[in-house]
């Protein structure tokens, strides 16, 4: 894997439930979904990428990702907004002009639906795994693409030899994430 392979994907908002030690993508997403008469998360005007193989399922309207983003910081403040990279080629955004990111690192999850992150595992007990947890920086993601696959690459293998207890279904990916930090 390189770096240079990453693709901007698009937007993700969301919030995470249960402090700080995990800043991925993984969370409660689009958690205004109910709002209205159609649940915003399926409002065609975010532009939310449909579930299909080798896509991320992001959103790609970065005006009305801000905006949504915008109502959900007003009813809860510890939302965020994350931009999205893979290695995946859809779909494919810009970095909004004028617009500030912070670097989180790399997280590996689902790259759809909920974006279950592989990286409970680390949190979660797995004695195993948790060897990891000294890796991981201060969001709890990887800073280095070479911890993510030598991560992914232990894991198969444990997976693979079922000593680990617990098996892969569907496809996860290595996802680099940036934090929304404002406007320049």
């Amino acid at each position: 894997m390189d770096e240079a392979e990453f693709i901007l994907n698009g937007f993700l908002v969301l919030q995470h439930p249960g402090g700080k030690d995990y800043e991925g993508v993984a969370g409660l997403h689009w958690p205004l979904e109910n709002l209205g008469p159609v649940p915003i998360y399926r409002d065609p005007s975010l532009g939310i990428a449909l579930p299909r193989p080798r896509t991320v399922e992001v959103a790609t309207n970065w005006t009305s990702v801000h905006a949504y983003w915008q109502l959900c910081m007003e009813n809860s403040p510890n939302t965020q907004l994350l931009l999205v990279a893979s290695q995946f080629e859809c779909p494919r955004v810009e970095m909004p002009s004028g617009t500030e990111w912070e670097l989180l690192g790399y997280d590996v999850a689902y790259p759809g639906a909920n974006f279950s992150s592989i990286l409970s595992e680390v949190f979660g007990g797995q004695k195993i795994l948790g060897a990891w947890l000294s890796q991981l920086n201060i969001h709890g993601l990887f800073d280095l693409l070479q911890q993510v696959e030598a991560y992914m690459q232990r894991r198969a293998a444990l997976v693979e030899s079922k000593a680990l207890g617990v098996e892969t279904v569907g496809t996860v990916i290595p996802m680099r994430l940036w934090r929304f930090a404002g406007y320049r």
